[in-house]
């Protein structure tokens, strides 16, 4: 227990890492089979595998998760998966290897699409991801192009599943609640 932790020794660093994924404010976002990809990981690292078989998968991000999930989909028996990117395949966060992986595997990456809304149907399942077709402009202060939208109409993927990897939120409050300061 962290009271006998703080009794026995003089100093305790605790380093939870980031374990909640982050959502998206997109209209419709709230339809079913709309999830976190962290999530879905972590629900397949304690066994509970879930079933694509016939689905259509899409990822939203460009990290090592997205990768994760879209490759773990495949495992999952997803017919097609598909990520999802508002920047170029170079300017993705995943290591070359994870994309390289993800590319063999058969796995679309649909880059310079930045996600604008999830099309639900009247049971409330999501149907498809709509998308604003992105062009590259002025570098960010990290040196990355910061994508804009392109003078083009709105694109429609379908799509039975999307798993949400746009990065990751740390959840402090249980460590807070006993009395430790979190340090975001």
């Amino acid at each position: 227990a962290i009271a006998e932790i703080q009794k026995e020794y003089d100093a305790m660093f605790v380093a939870i890492g980031a374990q909640a994924g982050k959502r998206l404010r997109l209209e419709g976002s709230d339809a079913k089979n709309v999830e976190s990809a962290v999530e879905m990981l972590d629900r397949i690292g304690n066994g509970n595998i879930p079933d694509y078989t016939g689905k259509t998968v899409v990822v939203i991000g460009g990290g090592n998760v997205a990768m994760d999930a879209a490759r773990s989909a495949v495992r999952c028996n997803a017919k097609d998966v598909r990520v999802v990117y508002r920047r170029r395949q170079n300017d993705m966060t995943a290591l070359d290897t994870e994309i390289e992986s993800a590319v063999m595997e058969g796995i679309d990456l649909l880059t310079l699409q930045a996600p604008k809304a999830i099309e639900k149907d009247a049971e409330g399942n999501c149907t498809a991801l709509i998308t604003q077709p992105q062009m590259i402009g002025p570098y960010d202060k990290a040196g990355r192009p910061s994508p804009m939208d392109a003078n083009k109409e709105p694109e429609r993927i379908p799509c039975d599943v999307i798993l949400i990897a746009v990065g990751q939120d740390i959840v402090s409050a249980p460590f807070e609640e006993f009395g430790m300061p979190a340090n975001r």
